[in-house]
Order: structure tokens, then C-alpha cells, then sequence
């Protein structure tokens, strides 16, 4: 931990449940415009679960990054791993190990 900060990981963390708060509400907001697809999977789902899903994961990645002892990625990289990340599949992004 950089700074000998605590580990954001346990349950007092604050700033890491505002973060996540805040880009839930974003992510909601935004959701309220569309609505859900008929998926099979997420029959009665909530919109709420799908922004909680996006922001807890989104907080997760730029804390990952924030604690990382390298620091030799830009923020501008982590901004576009991010934006791919939330609009792809991880089928996207991924391939058998025997087509490389």
C-alpha cells in the first residue's frame, strides 16, 4: 500500500462507498433511458442491478490502479481499458490460447 495507506478492501473504507454511490447514480441515470433488453438471464432484474454491477466493478479497477505499486500506467489508458471493458463482451476480448 502506497503511502502506508489502509487497504481500501475493508468495510470502513468511505471514499471507496461514496465512489461506488456516485457511479451508481450515473449509471442509473443513464439506464433510465433505455429499457432492458428480453434476456433470458436477467429476467426480473432490476435497473439497479446492473448500475450497482458497473459501478462496483468500475471503482474496483481504478482503486486496483490507484494501489498499484507500478505506476507506469497512464490514466488515459486506464479511461479507455475502462470505457472497453463496460461496452464488451469479455467474449470480446478474450481467445483460445491455440489461435496465438
Amino acid at each position: 500500500m502506497k503511502n502506508g495507506q489502509k487497504s481500501c478492501w475493508t468495510r470502513a473504507c468511505c471514499s471507496c462507498k461514496f465512489t461506488i454511490r456516485a457511479k451508481n447514480q450515473v449509471f442509473l441515470r443513464n439506464l433510465q433511458r433505455y429499457s432492458l433488453k428480453n434476456q433470458p438471464a436477467i429476467k426480473g432484474w432490476k435497473k439497479e442491478v446492473i448500475a450497482k454491477f458497473y459501478s462496483v466493478s468500475l471503482t474496483s479497477i481504478i482503486k486496483s490502479w490507484l494501489t498499484s505499486e507500478k505506476e507506469d500506467i497512464p490514466a488515459e489508458e486506464v479511461v479507455e481499458g475502462c470505457y472497453l471493458l463496460v461496452t464488451h463482451s469479455i467474449y470480446d476480448l478474450i481467445e483460445k490460447k491455440e489461435k496465438q
